[in-house]
């Protein structure tokens, strides 16, 4: 054996070392990065807020984002105190009325559809899913035959809307609402708020 026989083999074995380390170097750096994806996963899913009642940014007076909606909202402000509200008052149908334990689709003369909150799930980027009981015309209560349903809120760009979940898409446009203003004091105090 010559001394360039030598050389070769060493010049050989560093090259295959250095080989080995950068394999060895993105196998960790790929298993750091399956890590870190699997990591994010259960950190989505504990993002995921599990609340009782209804989250700030949603509460309040919201109309729909149109012109009779806009009429109403000039006519609900006018509106002094809950004890003002009759029959004929204006600027209330169509509305959503929002407390922490309660949402309102307002219709003529106080009826609607009223949603008994139950549970909130915060679904991240100003989405929540809303598990509450239905009662059409009337409150709703614990072992009646009310409906139970899921409704998703989003708010994007200050508009709100809600959609029954599991409907399907494109059955029924979903209405588009503003926040007017708040529920006025008293509207609905026997649910606390």
């Amino acid at each position: 054996m010559d001394i360039r026989g030598n050389r070769s083999a060493d010049t050989k074995w560093r090259a295959a070392g250095k080989c080995r380390e950068r394999l060895i170097a993105g196998a960790v750096m790929l298993a750091g990065l399956l890590l870190c994806v699997g990591c994010n996963a259960p950190a989505e899913a504990a993002t995921q807020q599990v609340l009782t009642t209804i989250p700030n940014i949603l509460l309040g007076a919201w109309h729909r984002n149109d012109h009779d909606g806009r009429r109403d909202c000039k006519a609900y402000r006018e509106i002094k105190s809950a004890s003002d509200v009759t029959e004929e008052t204006r600027g209330l149908v169509g509305a959503l009325m929002i407390t922490s334990h309660l949402v309102h689709a307002y219709s003529e003369y106080g009826e609607g559809n009223f949603y008994l909150v139950k549970r909130v799930v915060g679904l991240g980027n100003q989405r929540w899913n809303v598990d509450a009981l239905v009662g059409i015309d009337s409150m709703p209560a614990e072992g009646n035959d009310d409906y139970k349903g899921m409704f998703r809120f989003s708010v994007a760009s200050g508009l709100l809307s809600m959609n029954e979940v599991g409907t399907p898409v494109g059955t029924a446009p979903a209405a588009v609402f503003f926040r007017c203003g708040k529920v006025l004091r008293g509207m609905y105090s026997e649910r606390g708020d």
